[in-house]
């Protein structure tokens, strides 16, 4: 299902949806049809069966059996530890389980990453090095990112994961931390051949005696590790588990029909219908109708699961026709297994997309059905929310499909309707009232986002507000400045600056600030975009720009870890946990710019990684250059990283050219990388940023002198 953090979040009525949807607009953009929402009430998806609360419930059961349920018949025991073990590995039960979840499942608050670092040294305290409780004390150290303490634990595990003869997946997972699938020359990894030891476990595991009960819970420890494989290796896993007489025959039957559906769509290719060779579709068809044939197995072997009827639902839309199937029966069909199981209606929402013959109607439609269902203890009815952002993004609407009278309606009862039918015991009320403030607030509704704000009063989440591509604590202030005496002038403020009058925006955003008391919350809005504007405006001009931090930290805002802001202009970064720290610039500096740096490390104890961070849109998405205090490299990640050994002195200027899809990297004046590509264009929502590009806590770095300019300023290069 989803993250809480990064939610895919939604909202749901119950009953009389079509009715309010009667004429809605769904406008994506010029180019793209308009779809309006039929007028007639739609059947709710199926409300009965099983649900993910069943699921979870079930699975931290399957993973005590299988963690403690190891370790009391095969573990290295002591009665001086047997109880510090078994709570560890209880937690852990507990913790991989539920981790994660939308709050609507997270019925059972697992167990932070702290608590579980105290209960894993308290067993190796007592005297425990038992390779299962060793193998989740480095787990633990990994998620919290300290990797460097972590790997011996883990490391050490393997071996007598091995020897002591534990389960084959316990010793697939531990390989596979150390060495990931997929991996290139995996067969030949020189750290012990790890890859290839996961890989085998892994296939061992299936070709091993897995019951029914256990089978969905055996497949949901894999991931993605059978779909991330090249087609030769999910034959040879097929093919290894097929020949054993102790594999479950629906799990053999279901990776057969995953592995018919890729080689289907391998042998049509990527491309549009009219690219594909005449064998191409000839193979096309003739895989899909095997999966179709391993499916239907497994669906009769299963019909209270719903993976075989979700993989149908794929070979229906590639050959229905052909095979007489549609994809809305089997995707009736998985829900009939799991209400909620999030995948059917991902694959589903794929086929009615207007490229795969569907319609944005259609979309909407099955948006609206979702919310009828009235399911407020899964997420069943926020597949609307999901549907409409799919609508947005695939017609490139950029967030005008929720401008409409008719859309606004509807979400105003959706977002009322969560926060009154939401179970009390489930969380993510806030995250959604937070969710319906940034929407009005990017479709410029600021009186009614002001409404919003004083009933969450200080229970805003920020983290609501990466649905709609923003920072929370602008766009909160935008909303209360809008909402004082001086919203007049700060329109005339956004109308200047949107003519590229940005000495006169932020003149007016001045005058603003003037107008309104100091500890009035608007004025963080109004500080940060004068201070952005005023900077872009140096920017045009074509000298370097400094980039130093005024009042509330202007154009700066911290995006991870520790800053320390000297008053020369200088920014101390610490890493977080996870070795990252990342100080991010919100003005705008277009697709081409230069932008320079001095950096250095002063703690000898703790250099850092040291690093520009260029297009910056989250803490997993930005691509880094910069210095490797600790190894002394200067580094680049673009396509793949490169590193380039070098003598460091100490305040190395470290400069990036950024060139609309290609960069260079200098350091000093030289340059060290050239034209390396950008994973996506300049500009697009993302910014620059300074930080720390590492995976070990509490590392620091200093950046000096950072400066800015247009690249067509210094003679085109």
């Amino acid at each position: 299902m989803t993250i809480r953090g990064s939610w895919v979040v939604g909202f749901g009525l119950w009953g009389g949806a079509a009715v309010l949807c009667v004429g809605l607009a769904v406008n994506v953009g010029a180019a793209s049809p308009t779809a309006t929402a039929p007028a007639t009430a739609t059947a709710p998806v199926e409300a009965k069966g099983k649900t993910r609360h069943d699921f979870l419930r079930e699975h931290v059961d399957f993973q005590r059996r299988l963690f403690a349920g190891q370790y009391l018949a095969v573990g290295k025991r002591d009665p001086k530890w047997d109880a510090q073990a078994l709570e560890f590995l209880e937690a852990m039960a507990i913790h991989l389980t539920y981790t994660n979840e939308d709050a609507v499942y997270t019925v059972v608050e697992p167990p932070t990453f702290e608590q579980l670092l105290e209960l894993g040294q308290a067993a190796a305290d007592a005297g425990c090095d038992d390779p299962l409780v060793t193998y989740f004390r480095g787990v633990d150290l990994m998620m919290m990112g300290r990797y460097d303490d972590a790997g011996p634990l883990v490391m050490s595990s393997v071996d007598g994961l091995v020897r002591r003869k534990y389960h084959p997946r316990l010793v697939s997972m531990a390989a596979g931390n150390l060495a990931p699938l997929p991996t290139p020359n995996w067969d030949t990894v020189a750290a012990g051949g790890y890859a290839l030891m996961s890989w085998e476990n892994l296939m061992a595991t299936f070709a091993g005696r897995i019951t029914d009960a256990d089978a969905r819970y055996f497949l949901d420890t894999m991931g993605g590790r059978f779909d991330d494989q090249p087609l030769a290796r999910k034959l040879e896993f097929c093919k290894r588990i097929a020949a054993s007489a102790n594999a479950n025959p629906w799990l053999v039957n279901l990776f057969y029909g995953k592995y018919e559906i890729k080689a289907a769509w391998g042998a049509r290719g990527t491309g549009f219908a009219n690219t594909v060779t005449e064998k191409g579709w000839q193979d096309f068809y003739a895989h899909l109708g095997k999966a179709r044939d391993y499916l239907m197995k497994a669906h009769a072997l299963h019909p209270e699961f719903p993976e075989a009827a979700t993989e149908m639902i794929t070979v229906a839309m590639g050959a229905g026709s052909r095979l007489n199937e549609r994809p809305r029966d089997w995707f009736d069909r998985a829900v009939r297994a799991q209400v909620d199981y999030q995948r059917a209606y991902d694959t589903y929402l794929m086929t009615i997309l207007p490229r795969w013959g569907g319609s944005y109607e259609k979309m909407l439609d099955f948006g609206l059905e979702c919310m009828a269902g009235g399911r407020y203890d899964t997420c069943v009815p926020t597949e609307l929310l999901r549907v409409l952002e799919r609508i947005d993004t695939d017609g490139g609407s950029h967030f005008t499909i929720y401008s409409t009278p008719a859309t606004r309606q509807i979400l105003q009862k959706l977002f009322a309707e969560v926060a009154r039918r939401r179970p009390a015991t489930s969380g993510g009320r806030d995250y959604y009232g937070s969710y319906h403030v940034a929407l009005e607030w990017r479709t410029g509704h600021f009186r009614e986002a002001g409404q919003l704000l004083e009933r969450l009063g200080d229970r805003i989440d920020h983290t609501a507000f990466t649905r709609v591509h923003a920072w929370a604590p602008l766009a909160v202030g935008e909303v209360h400045a809008m909402n004082s005496t001086e919203a007049a002038t700060i329109e005339r403020a956004g109308r200047l600056a949107a003519a590229g009058d940005a000495e006169g925006a932020v003149r007016a955003y001045d005058e603003a600030s003037s107008k309104l008391a100091k500890d009035d919350p608007g004025q963080f809005f109004l500080h940060y975009r004068a201070r952005a504007m005023g900077i872009e405006s140096e920017f045009k001009r074509g000298d370097w720009v400094w980039l130093n931090a005024g009042a509330d930290h202007a154009p700066w805002s911290v995006g991870a870890g520790k800053w320390q802001m000297g008053k020369d202009g200088s920014f101390v970064g610490t890493g977080d946990k996870y070795g990252r720290a990342a100080l991010i610039c919100r003005a705008d500096f277009g697709k081409q710019y230069e932008v320079k740096a001095k950096v250095d490390f002063p703690d000898a104890g703790r250099r850092g990684v040291g690093a520009i961070l260029l297009n910056w849109s989250g803490p997993i998405h930005y691509q880094p250059a910069g210095i490797n205090g600790v190894t002394s490299k200067v580094f680049v990640t673009s396509s793949q990283t490169q590193e380039q050994a070098m003598q460091l002195t100490g305040g190395e200027e470290l400069t990036l050219r950024v060139k609309d899809r290609t960069f260079d990297v200098l350091v000093d004046g030289a340059v060290i990388f050239a034209d390396r590509p950008l994973w996506k264009p300049a500009g697009d929502e993302a910014f620059l940023a300074i930080g720390l590009n590492g995976s070990v806590a509490n590392r620091v770095v200093k950046f000096s002198d950072v400066q800015v300019r247009r690249l067509d300023a210094v003679g085109g290069n």
